[in-house]
């Protein structure tokens, strides 16, 4: 299967809606910050990392999971729900 078909099945509507509330986020903090600080240090990380979780999403399409052995799949499901709730609790 050839890369461009796999991002073929990407749903470009919902990449799109995705795209323009990460847009309007990034004016809202824009607003917010540059009043208290003057500078875009929160924007520009903002920014960081939406450009890093883009890259980590097409990667992730790349990946052809159905050749993983389903053992090994279950172990990486499992590890990858606890590592987001663990990312999750150190954002209190």
């Amino acid at each position: 299967m050839s890369t461009r078909s796999k991002f073929n099945g990407i749903d470009k509507v919902l990449i799109c809606v995705v795209y323009v509330l990460t847009f309007i986020g990034l004016l809202g903090i824009s607003s917010a910050t540059r009043l208290n600080t003057g500078e875009y240090v929160e924007v520009l990380k903002h920014l960081v990392f939406v450009v890093l979780g883009t890259f980590v999403m097409f990667g992730t399409v790349l990946v052809n999971f159905t050749s993983i052995d389903e053992s090994l799949r279950s172990i990486i499901a499992v590890a990858l729900y606890i590592g987001t709730i663990l990312f999750l609790g150190l954002k209190f």
